[in-house]
Order: C-alpha cells, then sequence, then structure tokens
C-alpha cells in the first residue's frame, strides 16, 4: 500500500477481489453442472407414460435428437447470474467477516465463519429462487412443456 492509500482504499480492492472470485467461481459452476441438471431436470419433469428410462437414456436421447448443445440450452443467462449471486456471496462473507468480528478469516472460529456464512446466504437468498424459475423455464424444451403438459395421461394435470 503506499504511502497516500487510504484503508478503505484496500477495503474496496479486497472486495472487488471477493466478488471476482465469486463471479469466476459461479460461471464455472455453472459451465460444468449446466448439463447434468438439465437431465435432471428433464427426468423430474417428464410425462407419465416416462419418455426417459434413467439419466442415461435421458443423456443418449438429448444427444441423438438435439445434439451436444441441448445440454446447454439455457445457460447464458444462468451463467452470468449464478455468478452474480456467488460474487454478491462471497462478498457479502467478506464484508460481514469484518463487519461483525473485524478480523483476518484465519482467525475465525468455526461458528463465526458459519455466521458469516450464514448472514451471506440470507442476503443472496432472495436471488436464487427467480433464478432457478428461470434456469428450469429454459432448460425444459417448448416440445416437452406441450407434451407434460397437454397429455391425456396425466389427468392430475392442467391443461395449457
Amino acid at each position: 500500500m503506499s504511502a497516500t492509500a487510504k484503508p478503505q482504499d484496500s477495503d474496496f480492492v479486497e472486495f472487488l477481489k471477493d466478488f471476482t472470485a465469486g463471479q469466476a467461481a459461479g460461471m464455472a459452476q455453472t459451465a460444468i453442472g449446466h448439463p447434468l441438471d438439465t437431465i435432471k431436470v428433464r427426468l423430474q419433469t417428464q410425462p407419465n407414460p416416462p419418455i426417459y428410462k434413467g439419466g442415461m437414456d435421458c443423456f443418449k436421447q438429448i444427444i441423438v435428437t438435439e445434439g451436444v448443445h441441448g445440454f446447454f440450452k439455457g445457460m447464458l443467462s444462468p451463467l452470468f447470474f449464478v455468478g452474480a449471486v456467488n460474487a454478491c456471496l462471497f462478498a457479502l462473507f467478506g464484508t460481514a467477516r469484518k463487519s461483525i468480528f473485524a478480523r483476518p478469516i484465519e482467525q475465525l472460529s468455526l461458528s463465526e465463519t458459519a455466521v458469516c456464512g450464514a448472514v451471506a446466504g440470507i442476503g443472496v437468498a432472495p436471488l436464487v429462487g427467480p433464478m432457478e424459475l428461470v434456469k428450469v423455464s429454459r432448460l425444459v424444451s417448448r416440445r416437452f412443456i406441450c407434451l407434460l403438459y397437454t397429455s391425456d395421461a396425466a389427468d392430475d394435470r392442467i391443461s395449457v
């Protein structure tokens, strides 16, 4: 730190580092997890009788009918949104640590670290629900949704 730098400058730099690390973590998480999430959502939302026999069958059918691109449908918005949520999570954790305990992370006990994590989680919770709704609606193709909600075999489902 230079002689003219203020302590607030280093706090801001630390905040930016936390924020950037969270953004990168969220984007990596989405890039790796989205294909598996696609399979999970397709299996969970399939009509009765089921279209897929299991995870591997779902994987194969997506490859055959949609190609590799099928695993990444609707990934662009979660790529940035999950990144932003994680960025906020990391930054809120750092801010909570400084505001509540005013000690470096290495000096926090496990319970103090958990408190900071809980504060950060509470801060981002309102963002996660809407994000999941957008993600799931984009994972399931229009054709699949129509099949799901207009099936005569599914008497308990609402037709659209």
